[in-house]
This record gives C-alpha cells, structure tokens and sequence, in this order.
C-alpha cells in the first residue's frame, strides 16, 4: 500500500516538473555562448530589444544576427556526417556560419560512426574534447 501511494506521489511530481520544463515563457532565452563569450546579455525579449536599442546584432541579408563575439575564436565541431548528403548539408552549414561571423572559425571533424561515442568517451576524459559534437537526436 505504501509502495502505492509512493509510486502515485512520485509520477505527480514527475508529471508537474515535466509541464514546468516544457512550458513556454515570454523572454527569449539569449544563447549560452554570449555569456561565456563575455558578450553583453539581455533578458528582453528579441523584439523589444531590436526596437528600443537598435544594436542587438549585425543585419546579414535580412537576417538578425547577434553579436558573438568580436575576438576571433576557432571551434572545432566533430560529426557522424562522413557521406552524401549529410556530409554537404553540415559543411555548407558551417560555411553559413563562418560567414555571417568572420571572426569565427569552425574546424569540421568528421568521424565515423562506429567509434564515434568511443572517441567522445576517449577525448572528454582526456580533457581534449572538442567545443561542438553532434548528437544522436532520439529515435
């Protein structure tokens, strides 16, 4: 009976910080990498901030691009995408990035599946793992 109420208890509690997680809010979270990039952080909203300041990022062919960084930086970003057509989708990809930031260099390492975690494993407890990886989305 004990193990009952337990298990009923557990599940609503489960439940409630799931919706919690999952619920929208009215700010727009700023990404992690201009705070650990040093790079100013709003907690307003995108529009409001675009509107009332007119510098929240760098207008790129119609497109709203926030300021990073303006030191140069490289990222290497390692990948499963060894074969067509993935492996074009992710460098055309980087190369969009690269060149809405100049000042921003992504070294691309592609790796084959098949070791792939077992590199990750190596290299993260090495201390030598790459900025960026790509991660299996679920199934």
């Amino acid at each position: 009976m004990k193990r009952k109420v337990l298990s009923i208890i557990l599940a609503a509690a489960l439940t409630g910080t799931m919706l919690a997680g999952c619920g929208s809010s009215a700010k727009q979270e700023t990404p992690a990498v201009a705070s650990a990039t040093g790079a100013p952080v709003s907690e307003q909203p995108a529009e409001s901030s675009a509107t009332q300041t007119g510098t929240s990022g760098k207008q790129t062919d119609g497109k709203n691009v926030p300021e990073l960084t303006s030191e140069p930086l490289t990222i290497t970003l390692w990948d499963i995408s060894t074969e067509d057509p993935g492996k074009t989708t992710m460098e055309e990809a980087v190369q969009r990035f690269m060149a809405d930031y100049p000042n921003i260099t992504i070294n691309q390492v592609h790796q084959q599946n098949d070791n792939y975690k077992q590199q990750l494993v190596v290299a993260m407890s090495s201390k030598q793992a790459p900025d960026m990886y790509i991660h299996w989305g679920g199934g």
